[in-house]
């Protein structure tokens, strides 16, 4: 079977900016997200699937990072954070479409995803769960876009596919 990598921008977990004050939205309906979630589970018949997910819906270092004045290093942390969050929405997104799937993360965080590693990442493919590869690097000052090179290569993908703004 063969793999390929998509890099989901964190923005995709974000309500509509006209609909993030009012209490009477149905978040259910509309939102990018539930057609992304379902054209997963319809590629992951044909492809083993790793996902590398962004924060930017909580967490934009150079913008809010930079407004509040924190570090570099600091900034890039709260962002490797944002996206275990993320990690979590998607992979509860994945369940109710039905679609396995595995968070393993750059960062230790052992109740929300297991370590990144060789073996890890054999037993989610031979399982075939599309993997949640979550917090970037696990080093700050890279971004996810790195990540996902990085992830790709090691799910022996050769595709690529980025959808973000």
């Amino acid at each position: 079977m063969k793999s390929l990598l998509i890099k989901l921008s964190g923005e995709l977990l974000s309500l509509p900016q006209e609909n993030r004050s009012s209490s009477n939205v149905d978040f259910t309906k509309n939102l990018p997200i539930r057609s992304i979630t379902q054209q997963i589970k319809t590629l992951s018949k044909k492809y083993f699937i790793g996902i590398v997910i962004g924060g930017g819906n909580f967490f934009r270092g150079n913008q809010h990072g930079k407004a509040l004045g924190i570090t570099g290093s600091a900034r890039h942390h709260v962002g490797m954070l944002a996206t275990m969050m993320n990690g979590v929405l998607l992979k509860d997104l994945l369940s109710q479409e039905e679609v396995n799937s595995e968070t393993l993360s750059a960062i230790e965080c052992p109740k929300i995803a297991l370590q990144i590693t060789e073996k890890n990442i054999k037993q989610a493919k031979e399982d075939k769960k599309v993997i949640i590869f979550v917090a970037g690097t696990g080093k700050p000052f890279f971004t996810t876009d790195t990540a996902a090179i990085m992830r790709a290569h090691q799910i022996g993908s050769t595709m690529v596919f980025k959808a973000t703004k």
